[in-house]
């Protein structure tokens, strides 16, 4: 894999959006779509996208997609092969421009993402006295498959993480969203409120201000307890 590659590809992911979709197409075939382009992305990713992967993911964003200039070329360079290169950039763009997104099972390094923020919220578990295992599982039941915080089995009643969270969100946004997933999950699992404002004894919540992730508590008329992962 190109030094930068998988950065690069990770960088334009996005949501998929119904405004990239043809009008009209169609039911969605969802399980078709990830296979054809998941093996793009990989292809792509370490190097050796194949003429037919490429032409497979070019006829099928001709079909279903909005007609885009870079669908066409990529058509011709598959059925040319001449320029691996060009194949795969065009390739690349062509996933850009529907906003494709890798789950979790192709792109690990999303994961290892979430896994990274959830390691500095976990510092919050340890300084409050709990000694638990925290960690990401991905589960089925949404499509892509979700992240989810397990606490000492415990998984709270959240929605997860999508792929999309892990590529698109911004370091204190994941922050604050990973802390709720804990929270979630440790309350569910305890039966009680964590962590506890030591003023106030209540519950407090994570959330983005001045451009840090914080535990903020309601009591007179709110503050700031500490940054996410620096209780004391």
């Amino acid at each position: 894999m190109a030094p930068g590659v998988r950065d690069h590809l990770v960088v334009m992911a996005g949501e998929r959006s119904d405004q990239v979709w043809r009008a009209g197409a169609p039911t969605w075939p969802g399980a078709a779509w990830e296979r054809i382009a998941s093996r793009a992305y990989v292809g792509i990713r370490d190097g050796y996208l194949g003429v037919n992967d490429a032409f497979d993911l070019a006829c099928f964003l001709m079909e279903w997609a909005q007609p885009h200039r870079l669908f066409d070329d990529l058509a011709a360079a598959s059925v040319e092969a001449s320029d691996p290169d060009r194949m795969a950039d065009l390739a690349g763009q062509a996933l850009a421009a529907v906003d494709y997104v890798p789950g979790f099972a192709v792109e690990p390094v999303l994961l290892a993402r979430l896994e990274q923020v959830l390691a500095k919220v976990a510092l919050d578990l340890r300084a409050t006295g709990l000694d638990g295992r925290a960690e990401f599982v991905v589960l089925d039941g949404a499509e892509p498959p979700h992240a989810y915080v397990r606490y000492q089995g415990s998984f709270g009643h959240t929605s997860g993480l999508a792929p999309s969270d892990a590529a698109q969100l911004s370091p204190v946004a994941m922050l604050v969203l990973v802390a709720d997933e804990l929270q979630d999950a440790v309350i569910d699992s305890l039966h009680a409120v964590w962590p506890v404002c030591p003023t106030h004894q209540l519950g407090p919540h994570p959330r983005a201000i001045g451009g840090q992730a914080v535990w903020w508590c309601a009591g007179d008329n709110g503050h700031v307890i500490a940054a996410i992962g620096q209780l004391k």
